[in-house]
């Protein structure tokens, strides 16, 4: 028998006392040099050789829900002819690992492993993986183990492999996420951008947090240029062209020299189409100064420098005295109660993405509640109906009626507080076609000298155009008529709104800001299962629902529209630059454009026969298409 299962035997005949609690040496993602497999997923391979005192690091990206860890190292092993491994049964035999200067193995025995720093429950043939996933293997004989909590650790310092494939081994300047001293945009992933300018011979370093899973290089781009009026470029045919930053001490540019760039250190796409994932690196420079390998890999050996923030004014002073609205029964509350009867409908949809109990913690995420909590009549109850959105996350909600800009309040959104100064908060933002998003000017007055823990309190009237600023029942209102101004917005027709949660730290880094670039503090951390903004509800005020009622009971003007019914074509009577939609008798938008006076035709025919509804400006109508 093996010497494994002979301490296994041994322990629980006799038991053994826990060893004081010791760090497992790890590696971070961002210092990874070879990366193995594809997808937006990503996990780390380690493997701890006692004799001689080395370990090595493999990373590995994947998609799916079903990897498992030995589709990981058969994917390495597969990639990269040193290294190598024999198993079955579920358990690891021999690993070896062999090149020019090191022949490493580890043979008979059952190699025991650890996930993420724990002993892993499963066989290596059963444990799933997950994005962000540490997998570490090693000989019992080196490592420090703690039988009362089954774990083993390894203490050894971790070098990442190089990539074998790479003719040339340029070593590309990189920095950490923790030397950023800039970060633009908001989210739980986060990317970093790098420049390096050739002549002076410099580099600088940018952050970047987004809120989907993955984005475009193209996009962050634009978002860093948007709030860094130091920066900027131009793009032509999907490549740069342009690559510009100034300030008092530097006046730099890359044009019109050829702009190249890699994308992890490796090779990189057009920036309209390359996707980058949480953890990226992406760094341009002149073609110029850089070193390319044979596979058209461009380095760079310039250190580089964190961008210093755009100095502002002292953003822990507060530069807005206006007061608010309070709490619920004083004179003055806009709060809306969840059992109002002006309330015409709730959402009916809704899309979550999850986010972390704390943004500073990677891989732990908020987990109470569920997308459907959202959906339907929020409650008076604090502790039913409801799902956490965690650090920076989100939820899209959908309705069965578009949201119009009618006389006072359009929508509520309703939050679980247990009391009038307990205040999780949230952003507000509202669409009209699910992919162009505009953010309510949110407002907080709250000091951001001090952090408000998890047990402190808020003021309700430092704070505007923020969900989540009063009790549970009582919803936040929000007028569309704020937004009226926006192209990107048809406030007579919203037919999404996306609540995101405010990170409340005061820590620069991490944390949110309102319309002012002030910090917003809100409790924090809140590092536990029900995480963040609790959203219970979010209601609708002013719209219409061509699914449940007749066009003869819309009070609105009504729409002359023919042939009723009609096969191929709608003929709408309109005026110059009016917006006509077409919903079908789930409310889903099906077409939508611009009027030109006195008539506007809608193309039908690939529509499916039934019943939709065109509204023009303030007028609707019914009609029928047959087939």
């Amino acid at each position: 028998m093996k010497k494994f299962f002979f301490v296994i035997l041994f322990i629980a005949a006799f038991g053994m006392g826990a060893h004081a609690q010791v760090e497992d040496a790890t590696i971070e993602a961002d210092q990874i040099r070879y990366w193995i497999g594809e997808g937006e997923n990503q996990a780390i391979l380690i493997v701890n050789w006692c004799n001689p005192e080395i370990a090595l690091a493999w990373g590995y990206r994947f998609d799916g829900e079903d990897v498992t860890v030995e589709n990981m190292m058969d994917e390495i092993a597969g990639a990269d002819v040193r290294f190598s491994y024999e198993g079955g049964g579920g358990v690891i035999n021999d690993i070896f690992y062999q090149d020019e200067n090191h022949t490493l193995s580890l043979t008979g025995s059952y190699w025991m492993y650890n996930l993420n720093g724990v002993m892993a429950n499963f066989g290596y043939s059963d444990q799933l993986l997950t994005s962000g996933d540490v997998v570490k293997w090693g000989d019992d004989g080196c490592a420090i183990v703690d039988w009362d909590n089954w774990s083993y650790t390894w203490t050894t310092e971790i070098v990442p492999v190089s990539d074998p494939n790479a003719s040339t081994q340029n070593e590309d300047a990189t920095i950490s996420t923790d030397q950023i001293q800039y970060w633009v945009g908001e989210g739980q992933y986060n990317a970093v951008m790098i420049v390096s300018w050739c002549e002076p011979e410099v580099a600088f370093a940018w952050g970047y947090r987004f809120q989907t899973i993955s984005t475009t290089v193209e996009t962050m781009l634009s978002d860093i240029a948007a709030a860094d009026p130091r920066f900027a470029y131009a793009i032509s045919g999907g490549f740069l062209t342009d690559i510009t930053y100034q300030d008092e001490q530097y006046d730099l540019s890359i044009a019109p020299d050829y702009i190249v760039y890699n994308h992890n250190g490796g090779s990189a796409g057009g920036v309209e189409s390359e996707t980058i994932s949480t953890g990226d690196y992406i760094k341009f420079g002149g073609y110029g100064c850089a070193q390319m390998d044979e596979n058209w890999v461009s380095t760079w050996s310039t250190e580089v420098l964190p961008v210093a923030p755009i100095e502002t004014e002292d953003t822990t002073v507060i530069i807005d005295t206006t007061i608010f609205d309070g709490i619920v029964g004083t004179e003055g509350c806009q709060g809306i109660f969840c059992e109002d009867p002006a309330i015409l409908g709730w959402a009916t949809n809704c899309v979550l993405e999850r986010g972390l109990q704390d943004i500073t913690v990677p891989n732990l995420w908020a987990s109470f509640g569920s997308e459907s909590d959202a959906v339907g009549a929020a409650t008076t109850s604090t502790a039913t109906h409801v799902v956490s959105l965690g650090d920076a996350g989100a939820a899209i909600l959908t309705f069965d009626m578009p949201i119009t800009n009618g006389d006072g309040y359009d929508f509520a959104v309703f939050e679980n507080a247990l009391n009038d100064v307990f205040l999780e908060l949230a952003f507000v933002e509202v669409s009209s076609d699910g992919v162009n998003y505009v953010r309510f000017p949110a407002v907080s007055n709250t000091q951001a000298e001090t952090q408000v823990d998890n047990a402190g309190t808020l003021d309700a009237t430092d704070i505007h155009n923020l969900a989540g600023k009063y009790r549970v029942g009582w919803g936040v209102p929000f007028d569309l008529e704020e937004l009226a101004d926006n192209e990107l917005i048809d406030i007579n027709n919203v037919t999404h709104v996306k609540v995101i949660d405010v990170i409340g730290s005061i820590d620069p880094t991490v944390a949110s800001r309102d319309c002012r670039n002030h910090i917003i503090n809100d409790p924090y951390p809140t590092n536990f299962a029900s995480s963040g903004f609790d959203l219970s509800g979010v209601c609708v005020l002013n719209g219409w629902h061509p699914g449940q009622v007749g066009i003869n009971d819309y009070s609105t003007p009504q729409l002359s529209v023919y042939p009723n019914p009609c096969r191929n074509v709608i003929v709408v009577e309109s005026e110059d630059n009016e917006v006509v939609t077409l919903f079908d008798v789930q409310g889903r938008m099906m077409l939508r454009q611009t009027a030109s006076a006195p008539l506007t035709t809608l193309n039908v025919q690939e529509f499916p026969a039934g019943i939709y509804f065109v509204q023009c400006g303030t007028k609707t109508a019914k009609v029928v298409k047959r087939d």
